[in-house]
């Protein structure tokens, strides 16, 4: 695939390849969670810039959408030297760093990954085995939604420790899991 960014008041146009892209929002907007994109290093430092400052950026994955990094900032940006004079170029995006809000996002959707990212995030009162029970709650009360994109897999978290162990209590009260 290809992402582009085009910016007709500095008479600015560049593209590069891109190989792993998460964002959150819909089929015609979205905010970038993960931008990894290879090239000239012209073109990967444009592209990383503008994802970190707001501006928006298109992929032909699809094609009449806009997305934009963080208008607020933050984020991170990492770049690697490839042969023959390309580098390769990563966008993180603040959610995908936040460590301390209720509202995060996070790569990989799989109920092990998110149950160990929660895990990490809170004291879970739950076991490693109720991991798909715990997901597939979390989904059905709307608490995560699934990033959109290529390459990679992620979610958006809304949660706080309270919700966690209202979910976990009512489990074990209604005997859906066991202790």
């Amino acid at each position: 695939m290809r992402a582009f960014f085009h910016d007709p008041t500095r008479g600015l146009s560049v593209s590069a390849f891109c190989d792993r892209f998460l964002y959150l929002g819909n089929e015609s907007f979205g905010t970038i969670m993960l931008l990894s994109v290879a090239g000239p290093h012209s073109a990967v430092k444009a592209m990383l810039a503008a994802a970190a400052t707001g501006y928006s950026i298109g992929t032909d994955a699809v094609p009449k959408a806009h997305f934009t990094g963080s208008r607020e900032g933050g984020g991170r940006i990492l770049t690697a030297p490839l042969a023959g004079g390309i580098v390769h170029g990563l966008y993180i995006g603040p959610m995908l760093l936040e460590r301390e809000s209720p509202r995060f996002a996070m790569l990989g959707d799989s109920p092990a990954a998110i149950f160990r990212e929660l895990a990490r995030r809170f004291t879970l009162p739950a076991l490693p085995e109720w991991a798909a029970w715990l997901a597939k709650k979390l989904a059905d009360k709307g608490k995560i939604r699934a990033l959109r994109g290529f390459g990679a897999s992620g979610i958006e978290v809304s949660l706080t420790e309270a919700d966690l162990d209202t979910f976990v209590s009512e489990g074990v009260r209604t005997g859906e899991i066991k202790v």
